[in-house]
């Protein structure tokens, strides 16, 4: 342990020590405080820890006006213990601001994937049906534009976009879009043509539908069916 003199001596060097700044200041004792000695700061808290030979610590806490005796070793161990604690303390500040980050990218994400009711067209064309649509960036209201239905009575050739009635009495022959273009659509429906003698055929005019190189036959009364083409092949839904 350090004698009473080197207490005060240790005292009487106390602003040698003191950067001003911090509460707390350590210094050496029973050797003396040497060139190889190290200052730890860490907020509030200043400890002037030993160099080699210096077997205490003094440390004097200048806001509560105390002084404590320990030995370098522990007073070590305990800076370093510190210096981890505000180490993970920093870890998890910047862990929870990268969450903040997250469920705020969520809520954005969420913002553009949703429509405000607040926003519906009002007032919209009469006889108009309004569809939430988006346009790659963002969600919004938009029209319904009205199908146009053709009748048929005879052999067609169908264009995308566009929707048929069968009404003929008998057999025809519907022919599909030689180059479609993906996303092209176009939907058929029997206007009370179909029967138990009277079917009629789409021509998949060298694409595949649904995985198979034959043409479509239409069979069942009262069938409402859109074929879609997906860059590759005809596609039903």
């Amino acid at each position: 342990m350090p004698t009473q003199t080197e207490i005060d001596n240790a005292l009487n060097r106390l602003p040698q020590y003191n950067n001003g700044s911090n509460d707390s200041v350590g210094i050496p004792l029973g050797g003396g405080f040497h060139p190889g000695g190290f200052i730890s700061a860490l907020g509030d808290v200043a400890t002037i820890g030993a160099a080699t030979g210096d077997k205490y610590t003094l440390v004097v806490d200048l806001h509560s006006q105390t002084i404590t005796l320990r030995d370098t070793a522990q007073t070590a161990a305990t800076t370093a213990t510190t210096q981890a604690d505000r180490a993970q303390t920093e870890a998890d500040r910047a862990q929870a601001q990268a969450d903040r980050a997250t469920a705020e990218a969520d809520r954005a994400e969420a913002a553009a994937a949703s429509v405000d009711g607040s926003t519906v067209p009002d007032p919209a064309p009469a006889n108009a049906g309004l569809v939430a649509r988006s346009n790659g960036a963002v969600v919004e209201w938009d029209h319904v534009r009205p199908v146009v239905v053709d009748s048929v009575t005879s052999n067609t050739t169908l264009e995308a976009g566009r929707a048929y009635r069968i009404v003929a009495p008998d057999a025809v022959t519907l022919t599909l879009p030689l180059f479609p273009a993906a996303g092209d659509s176009i939907r058929i429906l029997d206007g009370e043509s179909i029967s138990e003698t009277v079917a009629h055929t789409v021509d998949r005019n060298g694409k595949s539908i649904m995985g198979l190189a034959e043409n479509l036959i239409l069979d069942v009364a009262g069938i409402d069916v859109t074929i879609w083409y997906n860059g590759t092949e005809w596609r039903l839904f």
